[in-house]
Order: structure tokens, then C-alpha cells, then sequence
């Protein structure tokens, strides 16, 4: 796993929650697919977004990836996925609150 300065660390995403000693994997939801969640996001996002939505970030980006090929993600769409989720979140809150009124 790397990233453009060098090999992407499991490190910090270990130190938040205990994942698999084995390491990242992808193309499933499993505790290292989870952990692949989580480092990325807290590359890109920090601590509070990662762990905010690693869980979606795990089923809807990192299972899907073939786990026997190649794939590619960058910071811009790392990005773009986590705007995404906001809108989400927001359009929810104001459905919510419509119909609380």
C-alpha cells in the first residue's frame, strides 16, 4: 500500500482500535479491510471524519475493490467520498427535521 511519499503506515489506525495483525486487505469488509478504512481516511481526513465513517467507507469503497487486482485511490476522491457522506448526512437532517414540524 502506498501513497505518493512512501508506504502507507497501519500504525495509527491500530492505535485507535485494535484491527487484524495480519494487515490491509480489500475487497471485503473484514477487520483488515476495515483497518484499510481507516488509514486512508485518517490520511486524508483525521481522526474525527475517519472514525466518523470508516464503517460506509469499508462496505461502500474498500469491498468493492477486487481483492486479487490492482486499484487507485487519491486524496481528491477520498475527498469527494467524504463530502458525498455529508450531504447525505445533511439532507437526513433536514428530512428529519421536516417531520418532526
Amino acid at each position: 500500500m502506498f501513497r505518493n511519499d512512501g508506504p502507507l503506515s497501519d500504525r495509527p489506525a491500530q492505535k485507535l482500535r485494535k484491527y487484524t495483525p495480519a494487515g490491509f486487505s480489500w475487497g471485503s469488509s473484514g477487520s483488515g479491510a476495515r483497518l484499510l478504512a481507516v488509514a486512508l481516511l485518517l490520511d486524508v481526513v483525521g481522526k474525527d471524519e475517519a472514525w466518523s465513517h470508516y464503517v460506509a467507507f469499508t462496505f461502500q469503497v474498500v469491498s468493492t475493490w477486487p481483492w486479487d487486482g490492482p486499484w487507485e485511490m487519491s486524496e481528491a476522491d477520498v475527498l469527494r467520498w467524504v463530502g458525498m457522506q455529508h450531504r447525505r448526512e445533511n439532507g437526513r437532517k433536514e428530512v428529519m427535521a421536516s417531520s418532526v414540524r
